[in-house]
């Protein structure tokens, strides 16, 4: 493959270490199915292993498998993503951090869109009886049984 331009390569070195900035899905290696939703027909999960405890909170990489696939900004069709998370256990607040469209529920074929949310992105509280609260509960314990394994 050729480049054609300088341009084209500084984009490319800048993509490359954005990425390397990072935790990676391919890190992630151990997926715990937390929430099927029936009227949606989604499934998300939780990577035990990328639980990470950052402060008062916790970064972990969550991914969504859909039963109907959407359409990207560009028409693509997206079966599953991932999204690496940023989760306030006490203040029952999350964000995104980090997020990857992938064209097949294996999360294997990404799409093309990696987002990578600033650091100023605003929290989203987890409503009571929603998925966002489910996973936030099963992070949450995960989180603690990890911590009080490594602290003895």
């Amino acid at each position: 493959m050729k480049i054609k331009n300088a341009s084209s390569l500084l984009s490319i070195l800048v993509g490359l270490f954005a990425f390397s900035l990072f935790p990676t899905p391919s890190r992630a290696d151990h997926w715990e199915r937390v929430v099927d939703v029936g009227a949606s027909g989604e499934t998300y999960y939780i990577d035990t292993e990328s639980i990470a405890i950052d402060g008062s909170t916790v970064k972990v990489w969550e991914r969504t498998v859909l039963s109907r696939p959407e359409t990207d900004s560009q028409g693509r069709l997206i079966f599953s993503q991932k999204h690496y998370k940023s989760i306030g256990c006490k203040q029952r607040y999350w964000k995104n951090i980090q997020s990857i469209d992938y064209a097949d529920r294996d999360s294997t074929a990404v799409v093309g869109e990696i987002t990578y949310y600033p650091a100023n992105w605003p929290m989203n509280v987890a409503k009571p009886g929603s998925v966002a609260e489910e996973v936030m509960a099963f992070v949450c314990k995960a989180a603690l049984r990890k911590h009080l394994d490594t602290s003895r």
